[in-house]
């Protein structure tokens, strides 16, 4: 069941890469903006004193303990959270009835620790050096 979750968060970066399109070169605005607002959604930070802000680190902190690999330990803490609202789409409504709901940042962070460990697997483990296309 890991390696499917796996293939299906692969899977939807590439769709998401695809959509955003290329993203690299100068821009006036901030990049995450940008590529947020490309796909028609707005992005707001989320207040440290307000409900949700106080949910998530709440829910953080009562599920994700520190994962070790190897000799290093990885943990997870906050920085800053923020509210993605689309601006064109499905209603709530319409979004409960559907299956499969992932929280958005649960998919990143898993993400973004697969991504690290396969690329630390490539520098390391076969002596190269990778090279971003």
């Amino acid at each position: 069941m890991q390696g499917a979750a796996a293939f299906e968060t692969v899977r939807d970066i590439n769709a998401a890469s695809h959509l955003i399109g290329d993203i690299s070169g100068a821009t006036l605005d901030d990049p995450l903006f940008e590529r947020y607002n490309k796909i028609g959604c707005s992005i707001s930070p989320v207040e440290k004193d307000a409900d949700d802000y106080k949910m998530i680190t709440k829910y953080l902190e009562k599920t994700y303990e520190p994962v070790k690999v190897g000799e290093i330990s990885y943990g997870v803490t906050i920085d800053d959270v923020f509210a993605v609202e689309l601006s064109a789409g499905l209603s709530l409504d319409e979004i409960m009835k559907l299956p499969n709901k992932v929280l958005l940042w649960c998919g990143a962070y898993r993400t973004f620790l697969i991504c690290y460990l396969i690329l630390k697997y490539m520098i390391n483990g076969f002596g190269g050096s990778y090279v971003y296309d």
